[in-house]
């Protein structure tokens, strides 16, 4: 809940499966009215750098990056983004578009990309989605 916390974290996480994720490319789009990129942080399984760029355009914010070692599952920790609450009364509304989610040899996982993805809704009243 946001109550009087002006900030809220959302973590990303693929499902991958048996594959062997070490290439990731996504935008995360969200309400600018509404939240505001303060971090793009590598998540709990993410072994490496991760670029991102938190001022891409207003609402979107771009990451990506190779990971020293495959990863692999169905609940793969990618990054943790976090957000400064501009508006608690506006849905949180998450989502993106895949540019690249590949095995290091460049094959694609999952359907083909660019694809759009929902990551969820999360809000003043609302437990963050992950």
């Amino acid at each position: 809940k946001v109550g009087d916390n002006p900030t809220i974290t959302a973590p990303i996480y693929a499902n991958v499966g048996n594959e062997q994720l070490r290439l990731v490319d996504l935008s995360v789009d969200y309400n600018p009215n509404a939240l505001g990129v303060s971090a793009v942080r590598p998540g709990a399984d993410w072994r490496g750098d991760l670029i991102s760029n938190i001022n891409n355009a207003a609402g979107s914010t771009s990451l990506g990056g190779i990971s020293a070692s495959s990863l692999s599952g169905t609940r793969v920790h990618i990054a943790t983004i976090d957000f400064v609450v501009r508006d608690s009364s506006l849905s949180f509304d998450l989502g993106g578009v895949v540019r690249t989610l590949a095995s290091l040899t460049g094959d694609d996982i999952g359907d083909s990309t660019p694809r759009r993805f929902i990551a969820g809704a999360f809000g003043a009243s609302h437990t963050p989605l992950d």
